[in-house]
């Protein structure tokens, strides 16, 4: 049986580059991961997040959203 999932690199080209190096197929959940941090390393709410994946829980949607290692350190820098 065939595993499921894009080949291609037409969405998120950073993160099917991660995955051909990983051999791995890109998943929806990738895709769907790949968006949430998207509309998060471009300064939108965990909350208008939660709302564009559709998810009643905030904790789901967190755990679609992976921080880059530049925004977290933009983010410390700010802070600070």
């Amino acid at each position: 049986m065939a595993k499921r999932g894009l080949r291609s690199g037409w969405a998120f080209p950073s993160l099917t580059q991660r995955r051909s190096e990983e051999n791995a197929k890109l998943t929806f959940h990738d895709l769907r991961a790949g968006f949430a941090t998207a509309l998060a390393d471009a300064g939108r709410s965990a909350h208008v997040v939660r709302d564009a994946m559709r998810h009643a829980n905030l904790k789901v949607t967190l755990r679609y959203v992976n921080v880059s290692n530049s925004r977290l350190q933009s983010e410390l820098e700010d802070a600070f």
